[in-house]
């Protein structure tokens, strides 16, 4: 009797079988994570009748984000941020905290007011991503492009939260371009003639 074994309970085998179904997955992510390329993109654009010296304001100021893009305090409650350097051109900075993560946004070069290069670093680390504001004369208006990229390295932790936050970036992208081009229709709409 002292080598009989006391049957296992339903709990303890539970708790096994997920333990080894959440490692089995964590090491199926790490190799996904260390075969991938840790570089990501991405890309959009809209059409506005603006010309683009009407729009150079909304696109030249961190601050002025804040009149359309999605990460702003209205749409991500919680959100902290501080303003930093001049209100528009080169340098214009936002210094924001999200909970989880944090980082800076800067206006870091704006060539003929056709290109405006930002930069963001996330959580004070070296590793950042870039994006550009491009204005194109297209069809008597402007077409505005708007693209970020940026490479994770080797850090599959990264490269994972890329993966996996990918979809929303492109989508929140893709928000705050329709909001610029809305914002931008109803301040310069022309007025059509009364009969």
């Amino acid at each position: 009797m002292l080598n009989q074994r006391e049957p296992r309970s339903p709990v303890r085998i539970i708790s096994a079988i997920v333990a080894v179904v959440t490692l089995f997955v964590l090491a199926v992510l790490f190799v996904v994570a260390f075969t991938i390329d840790g570089e990501w993109d991405v890309e959009e654009s809209v059409y506005v009748e603006v010309p683009s010296n009407k729009i150079v304001p909304l696109v030249n100021s961190v601050i002025a984000w804040e009149r359309w893009s999605v990460w702003n305090q209205v749409d991500m409650p919680g959100l902290e941020r501080e303003f930093k350097g001049p209100a528009e051109g080169v340098g214009s900075t936002v210094v924001w905290d999200r909970g989880l993560i944090s980082g800076v946004t800067r206006i870091s070069n704006i060539a003929q007011d056709q290109q405006i290069a930002f930069s963001i670093s996330f959580d004070q680390r070296l590793e950042f991503a870039e994006g550009r504001i491009v204005l194109r004369y297209a069809d008597g208006g402007t077409e505005i492009f708007m693209r970020i990229r940026g490479n994770t390295g080797t850090d599959p932790f990264a490269k994972l939260a890329v993966m996996w936050y990918h979809d929303d970036l492109e989508r929140e992208v893709v928000q705050s371009l329709n909001r610029l081009r809305d914002k931008l229709n109803s301040s310069f709409a022309v007025p059509t003639p009364s009969r």
